[in-house]
């Protein structure tokens, strides 16, 4: 077991020879000898009177359950199950669920098998279980209808630092004997502060003080006949309700990665989506290589940066999978240990943590295996990782009766509400929405607010691609440069990377270094008979080199700055941002939703200058130094 992280350890359960497991480390079982689902339903869904809730719900955002200690998976099991029971077709559910001791998906099956659970039900549970990594992770379902989102760490953490409202709370995780932290009267006010008005709570115990606190923090609370040999339970419940007030009809200006898959998740929730692209087709620019590497580069420290990308290629991977499996190659990617210093950096990283299954040290024998090509060099290997067709892709996201898609329209003005252009044969377009979202890769610059266009820059990336008769290639390379598996025949090598620089010319002398650098990857697989087809496409990126992912003073949203990982980052952040839109539980914790907000640059610019005129006053010769620093200050 690995102290490391990001990669929570498993709990270890202990199983009585009648298949009840229980936590050695807290010393009790994890639900009723009696029988455990059964106990769900009466304690969690019939106390919080979901199926009545359930089939009268009507707003348009998603119903929204908390629930203190994951466990095996029970209550969640006996929520979708009163759910599908229940609801009507239209209707969403968002359970969120805090987790510091991640039971093994193995165990959740067992346990389940054991109480009867139809193996459907199972099936969806698996499918959404996140893997263990610390902090925020969601899953949601191919149709769209189930989220699943578990926090898997610390509650006083969890309920800090992520905002959200639940219309009922299941407050489970052992009882207050055996975990005392859980039910602290400090924990119980956070968990006021995250009901919604009109919500409901439940839970096994009836221990006075928790009935009391209850009570002080404004719950209507009635102590009923428990569950089984339990004598008494709590149910509470808060006064009020909640309007509905999601947006509607949603504009989107760009048809790349980050407008498909945004369009797509606010489709999935029923909102109407109309897109606006100003090339011929969806995935004009950099969205439209034919190949595309799906994958993310860990930092050797857990920093905010690599927070985000870890909890993005989870996502990733699960909502292509379920939404476009047939352009998704999960063959396994290996990012080489390409010099000595990225060898370095890559041993300082295997020392320092655990990404369970994601990533793992491989070396260039094993890989050479793998592959079906010598490769000179070992790396880290990511198994789940691969390609897929970017442009496919995206197509196929756009692919629904709640998306429309316009293309040849060049934006001329654009605010809160709506936007005017003109299409191709020169008519005038006006559309007018309930919200407007610029998702325009590099271009979106031109709409941020006046003085804040530098805050993204292009990176131009040319890329190569060609048939080749035999390609030996099985697996995703990448180091200075990467390689793709074939495609039906067709090959794609790249790529280059140059910023500030917006020039889609396809360059001889860029062709040339892209297969030198696949060379290095392929010393024997590189043919010299291939006629190779150049195309260059612009990337957008933020001097911090996080996204852009929110809502600007202006009031437009923003969906940009994904750079280089745009297919691996584009499904949370939209997740995010459709969710801000539908005012649902967001995809990203506190810390990440404001570290990728578009209005930071205004913050940063206004602290700079700060910074400047205090030097300046102190130092009046300093004047040129001191503007050195805030600059440097600003690249950071």
């Amino acid at each position: 077991m690995s102290d490391k992280g990001p990669w929570l350890p498993w709990a270890t359960l202990d199983w009585s020879d009648e298949g009840m497991p229980a936590s050695p480390d807290f010393g009790d079982v994890y639900f009723s000898r009696a029988d455990g689902l059964a106990e769900s339903r009466y304690v969690f869904v019939e106390g919080n009177l979901l199926p009545e809730r359930f089939a009268g719900w009507k707003l348009r955002r998603p119903f929204v359950i908390g629930e203190t200690g994951f466990g095996t998976g029970l209550n969640f099991l006996a929520a979708l199950e009163a759910f599908k029971r229940h609801a009507p077709p239209q209707a969403r559910l968002h359970f969120f669920s805090i987790e510091k001791f991640p039971v093994r998906p193995e165990d959740i099956r067992r346990t389940a098998r054991s109480r009867g659970v139809s193996e459907n039900d199972i099936t969806t549970l698996l499918g959404l279980y996140p893997e263990p990594v610390s902090g925020l992770q969601r899953r949601t379902s191919a149709d769209g209808r189930i989220t699943l989102s578990i926090w898997f760490g610390d509650v006083r953490e969890a309920l800090d630092r992520v905002s959200f409202q639940a219309d009922a709370w299941f407050l489970d995780g052992f009882s207050p004997a055996c975990n005392p932290d859980m039910w602290a009267d400090d924990v119980l006010a956070r968990l006021r502060e995250h009901s919604a008005p009109g919500s409901t709570l439940a839970t096994f115990t009836a221990v006075g003080r928790i009935r009391r606190t209850l009570t002080a923090l404004g719950y209507q609370v009635s102590k009923v006949p428990g569950f089984g040999h339990k004598r008494d339970m709590t149910r509470a419940r808060l006064d009020g309700s909640v309007p509905d007030t999601r947006s509607g009809h949603v504009l989107v200006v760009g048809a790349g990665i980050a407008g498909a898959t945004l369009a797509n998740h606010l489709a999935a929730n029923g909102c109407r989506v109309s897109v606006f692209e100003a090339g011929t087709q969806p995935a004009s620019g950099a969205s439209g290589n034919p190949q595309g590497a799906l994958y993310f580069k860990p930092g050797v420290e857990y920093s905010p940066h690599t927070r985000l990308h870890a909890a993005a290629y989870g996502y990733a991977m699960h909502f292509y999978l379920h939404r476009a499996p047939e352009h998704l190659y999960p063959c396994g990617l290996a990012a080489l240990a390409h010099s000595e210093r990225e060898r370095q950096r890559q041993q300082r990283f295997l020392s320092r943590n655990d990404y369970g299954d994601w990533v793992r040290e491989i070396s260039a024998d094993r890989l050479t295996r793998q592959a079906g090509t010598r490769v000179a060099t070992g790396g880290l290997f990511f198994p789940q990782g691969g390609w897929l067709r970017p442009a496919e892709m995206v197509r196929q996201l756009l692919n629904h009766p709640l998306i429309e898609v316009r293309t040849g329209v060049c934006i001329h003005q654009l605010d809160a509400k709506g936007l005017e252009g003109e299409d191709a044969r020169g008519k005038r377009v006006r559309c007018e929405g309930d919200a407007v979202v610029v998702a325009a890769g590099h271009a979106s610059a031109q709409w941020l607010p006046s003085g804040r266009r530098q805050a993204l820059k292009p990176i131009r990336g040319q890329i190569i691609h060609g048939h080749v008769t035999d390609w030996p290639l099985r697996q995703v390379l990448c180091g200075e440069g990467y390689a793709m598996p074939a495609d039906h025949g067709r090959v794609t090598l790249g790529a280059t990377f140059s910023p500030n620089d917006a020039d889609t010319e396809p360059r001889h002398a860029d062709s040339a270094q892209i297969l030198e650098q696949a060379r290095a990857l392929i010393p024997d697989g590189i043919p010299s008979d291939v006629q190779w087809t150049p195309r260059a496409s612009i990337r957008a990126a933020a001097p911090d080199y996080m996204p852009v992912a929110g809502q600007s003073q202006s009031g437009l949203f923003f969906l940009s700055g994904l750079g280089s990982k745009g297919f691996m980052l584009a499904p949370l952040l939209s997740a995010h941002l459709a969710d801000t839109l539908m005012k649902g539980l967001p995809a990203l914790d506190n810390d990440l939703a404001d570290r990728v907000r578009p209005d930071r640059f205004v913050e940063q610019e206004a602290a700079n200058e700060r910074v400047f005129r205090t030097t300046q006053s102190a130092n009046p010769d300093a004047t040129e130094g001191a503007a050195g620093i805030t600059h440097r200050r600003t690249r950071q």
